[in-house]
C-alpha cells in the first residue's frame, strides 16, 4: 500500500558523475488510491487539506482545488470510501454507483468539474518527472457515482449520452485525446455504467498532463469515479 504524498520536487537525487553516465529504467506506475490516514475512515472522504493540492502515487500527481482555507473541494479529484447504497436518505455525491472501488478495494478516486474554470486545477494529472523521462498512460477502470446514476435516469431519452474524454498535453501544447461513453441512450442502446469499466488510454501516447472532460447532451451533475490508473514510466537520470 503507498504512502499518501504531495509534494512537487520527487525528483531524483543526480551524483557527481561523468555526463554520459547515466541510468535508466522503466516501469509501470499503478495508481491504486488505497491510503491509511488516521482522519480517513471507512464511508468517508479525504482531500489534501495540508497542501491543498491533491495527491501523488509514484510518479503520477491528482490535483483538485480548495479554498483558501482548505475546507472545501471547489474541483477536480477527492479520494473516497463510500460504497455503494440503496438507503435514499445517504448522500449519493461521491458515492459509486455499485460496491466499492475496482475488484472490491476499499478506496476509489471521484472527479468532480465545476463548471467555473476558476475553481478547477490547471490540469487533472501531471506526470511529477517530466525533466527526466516519458509518460505513456496505458488506461483506468471507471464508474459513474450514485447521483449520476440516478439523474440520467431521470433526464435522459433516447439519443441521449453522456462521454468520458480524456486530453492529453506534452509540453504545454494539447497532444491527443481518447473519449468512452458512461451513458448511452441510443436508437440500440438503453444503458447507463454502473460497474468498473476499462478506459483505454494508451492512444493518448507521451503525456506530461491530462484533463478529464464530461460532455453529456442534457444538464447532469458533473461526477465520475476512476481507479487503478496504469501508465509506463521511462526515467533517465
Amino acid at each position: 500500500m503507498r504512502n499518501l504524498i504531495f509534494t512537487f520536487l520527487t525528483f531524483f537525487v543526480l551524483t557527481a558523475c561523468l555526463p554520459e553516465s547515466r541510468m535508466q529504467t522503466t516501469y509501470t506506475a499503478v495508481a491504486t488510491f488505497e491510503f491509511i490516514g488516521t482522519d480517513f475512515g471507512k464511508d468517508s472522504l479525504y482531500m489534501d487539506s495540508k497542501y491543498g493540492y491533491g495527491f501523488s502515487w509514484d510518479d503520477l500527481a491528482f490535483f483538485h482545488k480548495l479554498t483558501e482555507d482548505k475546507t472545501t473541494h471547489l474541483g477536480g479529484f477527492m479520494l473516497s470510501r463510500l460504497k455503494s447504497t440503496s438507503e435514499p436518505a445517504l448522500d449519493s455525491t461521491w458515492r459509486v454507483a455499485s460496491g466499492r472501488g475496482y475488484m472490491g478495494s476499499e478506496t476509489y478516486i471521484v472527479h468532480y468539474t465545476n463548471p467555473f474554470s476558476s475553481n478547477m486545477p490547471d490540469h487533472d494529472i501531471q506526470f511529477l518527472n517530466e525533466d527526466y523521462g516519458t509518460c505513456v498512460p496505458s488506461g483506468c477502470y471507471v464508474n459513474n457515482t450514485s447521483l449520476v446514476v440516478k439523474t440520467i435516469k431521470e433526464r435522459f431519452h433516447l439519443g441521449d449520452r453522456l462521454t468520458l474524454k480524456a486530453v492529453g498535453y506534452l509540453d504545454g501544447k494539447m497532444a491527443s485525446s481518447v473519449e468512452m461513453l458512461l451513458a448511452d441512450y441510443s436508437a440500440q442502446k438503453d444503458s447507463v455504467v454502473t460497474v468498473w469499466t476499462p478506459f483505454e488510454l494508451s492512444k493518448l501516447g507521451t503525456v506530461d498532463r491530462i484533463d478529464f472532460e464530461l460532455l453529456s447532451t442534457k444538464e447532469i451533475p458533473l461526477y465520475f469515479c476512476m481507479d487503478n490508473m496504469t501508465a509506463t514510466v521511462s526515467l533517465s537520470y
